[in-house]
């Protein structure tokens, strides 16, 4: 089973491709500086890597470019979308700051 993790920040998008259960890493890569003219964006895989700088305006933009590399004809890592069972994002919260508000507002 492939499944896309997705970290996106404020001015970022990290990402991996990864086979469950054997915990294999098909691909991973980064774009950072999402806003400005000169973003950077990575993609790796076990055979190639490429870097590319371009303006990347919005994460949209950014998550469409990720779809793209991993669906290039010649050097993506998948066929089609729906090779990819599952999509996770990672959530950051405030920890015990954001727990406290939590409870603060069941009362």
């Amino acid at each position: 089973m492939k499944i896309l993790i997705i970290n996106s920040g404020s001015s970022s998008i990290k990402y991996q491709l990864m086979v469950m259960p054997a915990n294999e890493v098909i691909c991973s890569g980064m774009i950072d500086r999402i806003g400005l003219e000169t973003s950077n964006i990575t993609f790796k895989t076990a055979s190639n890597s490429r870097e590319e700088i371009l303006p990347i305006p919005t994460h949209k933009v950014g998550l469409q470019k990720v779809a793209d590399m991993l669906l290039d004809a010649d050097k993506g890592v998948i066929k089609t979308t729906s090779e990819i069972a599952a999509v996770g994002h990672r959530v950051v919260h405030g920890g015990s700051i954001f727990l406290i508000q939590l409870l603060l507002q069941k009362k």
